[in-house]
Order: C-alpha cells, then sequence, then structure tokens
C-alpha cells in the first residue's frame, strides 16, 4: 500500500531538485558523483540520488521509506554541522522527548528481546552490514559503530541477559545529529538498523 506522506516527501524533492547544488552537495558531504547523480552510502548500501529519480544498488527504486530518509537528508543537510563531542541518547537530542517512547519500544527494545542470548550472533550480523569495533572502550557485552549515512553514525551498546537482568540494547547518536535530520526521520534511520539486523538473523519484517 502507498504512503502518501512517504510519496509527498519524494515528490517535493523531485520539486527542489534542480534547485540543489549537487557538485557543492558532494562536497560537503564527501560523497562521490556518476554523471550527474550523487552516489550516497545508506548503511550497508549505496544509493543513486540524480535530480530525476533515487535507485537502490540494483538500478532498482527502493522502498519509499528509504527514498524518504534521502531526500530528508539530502535537503536538510546543513552547511556546516557542529562537530561532534560525544554519544547521547535520543531522547536527550533537542525534542527527542517527544518520541522517546516509540523510539524505545520500536526499536531498542525488540533489538534486546531478539537477541537475548545471542550476543555473537548479533556481533556478526552488525559486522556483516559495515558495524564496527569502536575505537574507544564502552562496559559492555557488546558494541558498534555504525556509519548509517555521511557525517552520522551511530552506536549499539548490548547487554546479554543474566540471572539478575533482561537483555538491554541502547543506539545512541552523535550529539549533532539533530543539526543533520529532524527527530522523525532519525528515528526511521535507528528503525533502519534494527531491520537490517532482524533481516541478517533471519527474521522477515515489511520495509515500511
Amino acid at each position: 500500500m502507498t504512503n502518501p506522506v512517504l510519496e509527498r516527501i519524494y515528490s517535493q524533492f523531485l520539486e527542489r531538485a534542480e534547485t540543489l547544488d549537487f557538485i557543492g552537495l558532494a562536497n560537503r558531504l564527501g560523497v562521490e558523483m556518476d554523471e550527474d547523480a550523487l552516489i550516497i552510502p545508506y548503511f550497508d548500501s549505496q544509493y543513486r540520488v540524480s535530480k530525476q529519480s533515487i535507485l537502490g544498488p540494483d538500478f532498482r527504486e527502493p522502498a519509499p521509506i528509504v527514498k524518504a530518509v534521502l531526500c530528508q537528508y539530502l535537503t536538510q543537510f546543513p552547511q556546516s554541522p557542529s562537530p561532534s563531542r560525544d554519544w547521547t541518547a535520543f531522547r536527550d537530542l533537542p525534542e527527542g522527548d517527544r518520541f522517546a517512547g516509540d523510539f524505545r519500544s520500536s526499536v531498542e527494545m525488540p533489538l534486546a528481546r531478539i537477541f537475548t542470548g545471542k550476543r555473537l550472533d548479533l556481533m556478526t550480523s552488525c559486522a556483516a552490514i559495515g558495524g564496527l569495533t569502536p575505537t574507544e572502550g564502552f562496559d559492555y557485552d557488546a558494541s558498534m559503530v555504525f556509519q548509517a549515512l555521511p557525517h552520522m553514525n551511530l552506536l549499539l551498546l548490548f547487554n546479554d541477559a543474566d540471572e539478575t537482568f533482561p537483555a538491554k540494547c541502547l543506539l545512541l547518536f552523535e550529539d549533532n545529529a539533530h543539526e543533520i535530520l529532524d527527530m522523525e526521520t532519525l528515528s526511521v534511520v535507528a528503525w533502519r538498523l534494527a531491520y537490517l539486523l532482524f533481516t541478517m538473523s533471519g527474521i522477515e519484517l515489511s520495509e515500511e
């Protein structure tokens, strides 16, 4: 079923695309261009964004929710984002508390539940979609850093269940993430990571 909100985001992007400086965007984002299209990595895949269309790595049109994230990213990316200084919880970003409950219930809690007792499976799935061991140490059973989009990283922290506590999963953003995307789109980016990890572990979900 077509989502009118996602389709509107895409159509509005195509209307604005003619006024966007793609060469300038490529320089600011640090991405390559293929002829007239930007090549945008989004987690483990690369997308070809031109002023006429968005195509996935197989040159097919990606899911509407993927297109919407890429559209929002390219239109909202600031001229000069502030340097990231630290990791922060979604709820602690500006206006994050408005969506924190849904973020916890749709992203962090399902990840903790699905990977309870499966720490090695989680780490394998993370590595398969580009997750890297962070340079700093964290007091968790597993920690992985992902480049969601150029200039936007996510940190996954996971503690497996023990005799006292259930499994716990946290997804943290860099503290400048709100300058790059609005909070609703940031939550979609985090859900995308969860979706990819579920898919790698053999769980089939709708991409929408």
